[in-house]
This record gives structure tokens, C-alpha cells and sequence, in this order.
């Protein structure tokens, strides 16, 4: 029964999950007693041959379809589950990864170009998110990556992020100064 409660609750939160200490509150278990339930779920979904998996990253868990039929929903239902960046979206969220908090202005000033369609896509995603700032009313809000695209990432922490070459960080340097100057 403790294995359909927890399924029960991990389908409900959806792709954001839940931590295993919320879940060990809900459904009133110890952590190391929810650790045999969350194996015992592991088990049966395999054993049943059910399409989902569990997927557990930085204390958080979720649902999951396992791969080999994620192929199949995706040609049955003519679209593909997966998330497709494309490059204006692997630029944005680039910047956004590397330079958070940062404004919408600020990103197109690195980007060159607008970046409305960038910012509602990644956001649609669940990639980003942002916060208002709230010392004025007229301050822009701040994109930030959110917890799934860390998860998405296999990321513990933004400090996981590849570390920028040096002679990247000098053109990207090097562009912005250039652009800077053509505006006077």
C-alpha cells in the first residue's frame, strides 16, 4: 500500500517532484523507512514492467517515462516529449546559467538580438524563471535557472556548470566593449 501512496503522490507533483523530506512528512514515514519504499517502487515498476521510472536527483524525486517507450508515446501522439533547444535558446539559457540574476535588456545586450521569444520558450520549459525585484516598481524582473534545469542538466548546484575557457570570456568581453563603443 506504501508503494501506491508514494506513486500516487509522485504522479501528482509531475516533473518538479518532491523531496524525500516532504514525502516523509506526507505520508508520515522516517527517511530511512521511505528509503525501502522508494526501492520497493524502483522494484515493482520493473518487475510489472510498468513505463515509468524513478528518478531522484539532489534529494528530489519524480516521476518519469522510461526511454524505450518514450520513443513510442512520441510517434503516437506525432510529438516529441523531449525538449529541443535551439540555438537561440541554448545562447539564452547560456547566459542566463553564466551571468543569473540577469535582466531581459541585459541578455539581449550579450545577445545582440531580442530575446522575447527566447525568455517565453525557456520559460514555457521550465527552464528559467525569474523574480521581481522589489525595491521599485519600475525594476525589471531577473531570469534565474530554475531547479529542473538543474535536474534536466545532471547538476548538484550551478557550481557544476563547465567553467568558461578564458579565451571565450575574453571575446565575449571583447564583444560587449566593441559594442559598447559603437553606440556612442
Amino acid at each position: 500500500m506504501e508503494t501506491k501512496i508514494l506513486m500516487s503522490i509522485l504522479f501528482l507533483k509531475g516533473k518538479n517532484g518532491i523531496t524525500k523530506k516532504e514525502i516523509s512528512k506526507i505520508m508520515n514515514v522516517s527517511l530511512p523507512n521511505l528509503k525501502k519504499i522508494i526501492k520497493e517502487l524502483e522494484t515493482d515498476l520493473i518487475k510489472k514492467d510498468l513505463p515509468f521510472i524513478l528518478k531522484d536527483f539532489d534529494d528530489y524525486i519524480w516521476l518519469s517515462i522510461s526511454s524505450d517507450i518514450s520513443v513510442e508515446i512520441s510517434k503516437i501522439m506525432k510529438k516529441d516529449v523531449a525538449i529541443k533547444l535551439t540555438t537561440s535558446l541554448v545562447e539564452t539559457l547560456t547566459i542566463i546559467a553564466y551571468k543569473q540574476p540577469i535582466t531581459k535588456s541585459e541578455i539581449q545586450a550579450i545577445r545582440g538580438s531580442s530575446a522575447d521569444y527566447a525568455l517565453m520558450k525557456l520559460l514555457n520549459h521550465d527552464l528559467i524563471q525569474y523574480q521581481k525585484e522589489t525595491d521599485s516598481i519600475n525594476s525589471p524582473k531577473k531570469f534565474y535557472t530554475s531547479h529542473y534545469f538543474l535536474k534536466l542538466f545532471n547538476l548538484k548546484s550551478l557550481l557544476d556548470l563547465p567553467q568558461l575557457e578564458k579565451d571565450f570570456q575574453e571575446k565575449t568581453e571583447e564583444i560587449q566593449l566593441f559594442d559598447y563603443d559603437e553606440r556612442k
